[in-house]
């Protein structure tokens, strides 16, 4: 297993690339030596304080016993790797990764993620283990600055932290090529910042601060999205989304100024059509509709094939939603779920900018228009020991036909701030 070093003073036919007196220029002339395949248990390492152009890295292979290690050596900052019309770091395999202290920056146009790991062909790449990429930043890409996904194989163990991702499509995503498919388990995402990620055209997904899809037993803890999708003032962004993912908890994490004035339905903290999951001691501030949301997804928009995907046995408790358009957002087949212990309050408005505090949607549709399909309501929910505080007009809605939701639970201290 061997060390190479990069370093733009390098040279590409006399060094070996072996040691830091004698590295070579780019990962091109590095790559020639092994093919499309990485050696297992190798280590590339790029300069610290130096920046490279247009040297993509692109490999296939992986073995979670004999990790490739992406890094830097030296000192400074860590080192940027600039890469225009595709990604800086595209890895396809079945693990067997680690990516650290590297920066990768785009050309702010190009549909493509940043850093790409992707284990997406079941016949060469099978089930994946032993990925990591921590402290890295991703700025200027049209698809996702970091982009973590997997096609029919499960993914086991994925390591995402101390990450910065900002000004790209979608900051961090996560998840099968299907957001339907929950096959990532066990995975970890702890410390993102996700900053300033916007909506781009031809993107319908665009906005996003952290967008999570299929995780079955697993963790998001202690990120962070601020002001995502709130320059472009389009439709469709959110600070921290999950959807279709098991037993997965979001701890300790912040979401703030992600919404905009014309197209204020951007999210803080949403799980849609999850099961069994959690938003545990978490913060939003100035969101748009739902500050704190459960939701499920429904496909087609009409007729009578319309299906819906429910939200069950979800919990939010302990949460602060602060002047968020709708702090709290409880729409369609939402079941058997508890939103308790929270503090929801419209104070950070004025009273002539009123917000609603607490929206719940049922969805149900006639039976008897086939044009329009099924949708199923919300149903089981207990809204308990709660405080929601508003500003002189805010009101509660969705709360008049307490009778149809079936089985809501209303129970909490409401206050009226002066």
């Amino acid at each position: 297993m061997s060390i190479y070093h990069l370093s733009p003073n390098g040279d590409d036919t006399l060094n070996d690339g072996l040691s830091e007196g004698t590295p070579k220029r780019t990962f091109a002339a590095l790559a020639q030596t092994w093919g499309d395949t990485f050696p297992a248990g190798h280590s590339v390492l790029w300069q610290r304080g130096t920046s490279y152009h247009d040297d993509p890295v692109m490999l296939w292979g992986g073995d979670p016993e004999r990790p490739l290690k992406l890094g830097s050596y030296g000192d400074g900052e860590s080192p940027v790797l600039h890469s225009a019309g595709g990604p800086a770091i595209e890895i396809y395999g079945a693990g067997g990764l680690e990516v650290r202290d590297l920066e990768v920056t785009g050309d702010g146009v190009t549909v493509c993620g940043g850093v790409i790991w992707a284990n997406l062909h079941p016949g060469f790449d099978g089930p994946a283990r032993h990925v990591l990429l921590e402290r890295l930043t991703a700025s200027g890409y049209g698809l996702g600055g970091i982009v973590a996904t997997t096609g029919g194989q499960p993914v086991h163990g994925l390591v995402l932290r101390d990450l910065h991702v900002h000004h790209n499509a979608v900051g961090l995503k996560v998840g099968h090529g299907d957001a339907r498919v929950r096959n990532m388990v066990g995975v970890l995402i702890e410390r993102v910042l996700a900053e300033d990620n916007d909506w781009v055209p031809l993107i319908d997904d665009s906005g996003y601060g952290v967008e999570i899809s299929g995780l079955v037993d697993s963790q998001v803890r202690n990120c962070t999205a601020l002001r995502n999708g709130a320059v472009s003032d389009n439709p469709g962004h959110g600070g921290i989304i999950l959807h279709y993912c098991d037993r997965t908890d979001v701890v300790s994490c912040r979401a703030v100024g992600n919404t905009t004035p014309t197209h204020p339905d951007g999210q803080g903290l949403c799980l849609l059509s999850c099961r069994d999951c959690r938003i545990l001691d978490s913060l939003s501030v100035a969101n748009g509709i739902g500050g704190c949301s459960l939701r499920s997804e429904f496909q087609p928009d009409t007729g009578p094939n319309k299906v819906e995907w429910p939200s069950e046995r979800c919990i939010v408790r302990g949460c602060t939603d602060l002047g968020s358009v709708i702090c709290l957002h409880i729409h369609g087949a939402v079941r058997d779920s508890d939103v308790t212990h929270n503090y929801f309050t419209t104070a950070t408005k004025t009273a002539d900018d009123y917000r609603e505090v607490v929206d719940i949607s049922t969805n149900l549709v006639d039976d008897s228009d086939p044009s329009k399909g099924r949708m199923e309501g919300v149903r089981d929910v207990r809204l308990y020991a709660n405080q929601f505080r508003a500003l002189g007009n805010a009101v509660l809605m969705g709360l008049d036909g307490i009778e149809t939701l079936g089985g809501l639970e209303f129970a909490n201290h409401l206050g009226m701030a002066n």
